[in-house]
């Protein structure tokens, strides 16, 4: 249970600020073109995907896995502080490219973090408990992240696409 309400805030928060959705428009509006946009899309994927060829393989030795999973969840989401705060200070003059920096910096602390994940997930649950453990992980995440899209949607019409309103969102 507590570990399906971990990932309802990661579900949440993903879709907050989604790359499908919320940070393109907020790329265009500070003046992001294709390219930038394009890129975005490629940092999620070689970022959350290229760690993961490696990930389990590196991590098989290590006997303890938890305190790595948990920390490694903490520092995956300080890119986001960083850009508020970022965003915050510079407001106009902020830079797109350090949105997609910083959302890729995250991407690849989610590829690292997610074999381990599993892997860790597949040691403490017993092989009868991991199907509805995971269910119950990833129905609470996609239930979550419905809300947090609504949310992103409200916030944005309530507040418009300037830096400001990012760094908040």
């Amino acid at each position: 249970l507590a570990l399906g309400a971990v990932e309802a805030f990661w579900g949440f928060g993903m879709n907050l600020t989604s790359v499908y959705s919320v940070l393109p428009v907020f790329l265009e509006a500070s003046g992001g073109g294709d390219r930038l946009l394009g890129f975005l899309a490629l940092a999620q994927a070689a970022g959350i995907g290229l760690p993961q060829v490696f990930g389990t393989w590196w991590s098989r030795p290590w006997r303890r896995k938890g305190p790595f999973v948990f920390w490694a969840h903490v520092v995956s989401t300080l890119p986001f502080p960083i850009l508020a705060a970022y965003l915050h200070m510079n407001g106009m003059d902020s830079k797109p490219g350090v949105i997609v920096a910083l959302q890729a910096v995250f991407f690849v602390m989610i590829g690292i973090t997610a074999p381990v994940w599993i892997d860790y997930m597949g040691r403490i649950l017993r092989e009868e408990q991991r199907g509805r453990a995971f269910g119950l992980i990833f129905s609470a995440q996609a239930i979550a992240g419905i809300l947090g899209g609504f949310a992103s949607a409200a916030f944005i019409k309530g507040r418009g696409t300037t830096p400001d309103a990012m760094a908040a969102l």
